[in-house]
């Protein structure tokens, strides 16, 4: 009797709700896969992603999307985001993006590619939409847009290559 109840409420539910559920599903599993560490310690990329929010993924798309707000801790002597946390960022949510897409978890850069356009201030929130091109076998694709409102601040292009962790 349960199961029909189960059944007529997921038909009973729209769309939209549907779609709002496995939006929020997918952002856990990428969150939840992003902050593993096998040794349980914490490490560069749990520092992070604390400092980030995840604000939407897509399963469909192979997107990622988190927000970032710039302080003293991630800016350069100039008071602006340093190009090193930049990077770091790229290679953080573009594997957010190949986990939204893949399930998996790829392992390690083969190249990455930066082009800095413009700053973000200490105080500015940032967005980080990272979107995944390709994944096969051995090797994922991802573009990566850094915005502050509208002003594209970054761009990047990673390649990972999958060393078969789950």
């Amino acid at each position: 009797m349960d199961r029909i109840k189960q059944i007529q409420t997921h038909l009973a539910k729209s769309k939209d709700d549907l779609k709002k559920e496995a939006k929020e599903e997918t952002m856990k599993r990428v969150w939840a896969m992003l902050d593993y560490n096998e040794e349980g310690s914490r490490d560069y990329n749990n520092f992070l992603l604390d400092a980030c929010k995840i604000v939407d993924a897509s399963v469909t798309e192979g997107r990622a999307v988190f927000e970032f707000t710039v302080t003293k801790d991630y800016a350069n002597g100039y008071g602006t985001l340093h190009g090193g946390v930049t990077a770091s960022l790229v290679d953080l949510i573009s594997t957010g993006a190949i986990i939204a897409l893949t399930n998996k978890h790829y392992g390690v850069s083969l190249e990455m590619a930066i082009t800095y356009i413009s700053a973000a201030q200490i105080g500015d929130t940032i967005r980080v939409e990272s979107v995944c091109q390709k994944a096969g076998r051995s090797l994922a694709f991802t573009n990566t847009l850094i915005y502050v409102g509208d002003r594209l601040v970054a761009k990047g292009n990673h390649t990972k290559f999958n060393v078969g962790l789950q």
